[in-house]
């Protein structure tokens, strides 16, 4: 009996499971995409200023969890500027940073662009001239959006797959 209700209902049961998570995963993602945009948005009033690269450099870690083993590559670019007379340091390439990389040649693509000594433009928040960036732009680009499209495809897909497994189970 109990068999036979698994077997029936399993396809019911996962198809149901998708649903729901594609339902809380979508809109999560067009918040993300929303966020960035805004952010993109807000930085498009910052203030230019010029600024030297200080430091320039690719930092290997070890990444040793469960999921993986080996190394991810970050580069560590810091450059200094003035506002008002005061000296910052920012480290932030574009906004939100840059992230890591899984080789040394992606991550140094950015080191290399910018090298130490390198005279460059720097875009700072006026509000608060600590919040800086050399590029006004978000790594992640337009990726939310792609996956919060293709969960929202994958949600009516799902809510179909749902509706006719539920005509199945009830014999129609």
């Amino acid at each position: 009996m109990l068999e036979a209700f698994m077997t029936q209902y399993s396809g019911l049961f996962c198809a149901g499971t998708c649903l729901l998570l594609c339902l809380v995963l979508t809109p999560f993602t067009f918040f993300l995409h929303y966020s960035n945009r805004k952010k993109i948005s807000t930085a498009q009033r910052w203030i230019s200023t010029s600024g030297r690269i200080k430091t320039s450099e690719v930092i290997e870690f070890v990444d040793n969890t469960e999921e993986s083993s080996g190394f991810t590559y970050v580069p560590n670019i810091q450059f200094t500027y003035q506002v008002g007379g005061q000296e910052y340091i920012g480290e932030c390439v574009t906004i939100g940073g840059l992230g890591s990389f899984l080789s040394a040649t992606s991550a140094g693509a950015h080191t290399t662009r910018y090298p130490v000594g390198k005279q460059v433009t720097v875009y700072y928040n006026p509000l608060n001239p600590a919040e800086a960036a050399l590029e006004l732009k978000i790594k992640s680009g337009n990726m939310y959006l792609v996956i919060g499209m293709l969960l929202l495809a994958g949600t009516a897909c799902m809510a179909f797959l749902l509706v006719y497994l539920m005509m199945q189970a009830m014999g129609r």
